[in-house]
């Protein structure tokens, strides 16, 4: 990714069927976003639970992106509103 800033960088272990909720500050509107997601193949992990389910929602919990049951990925997207 052009720009890549490796301090600005987040991630996550996540165990199979956990969640996490992140929130982010959007003081600006439209703020670019961006990121990636990827499975981790430990051995012996059932390929159905080698899938990733993400959602990313405005302030007023409005999906604006989402991607299910898939192994890797990049996101772009810029926010709808600030909040």
């Amino acid at each position: 990714m052009a720009n890549f800033v490796p301090s600005d960088m987040l991630t996550l272990e996540l165990e199979a069927g956990e969640e996490v909720n992140l929130h982010e500050d959007a003081t600006k509107d439209p703020l670019y976003i961006r990121g990636a997601y990827f499975v981790n193949n430990k051995a012996g992990m059932p390929k159905d639970k080698k899938k990733i389910d993400l959602f990313i929602l405005d302030p007023n919990y409005k999906v604006i992106y989402s991607v299910r049951q898939q192994e890797e990925g990049i996101f772009r997207i810029n926010t709808t509103m600030a909040g």
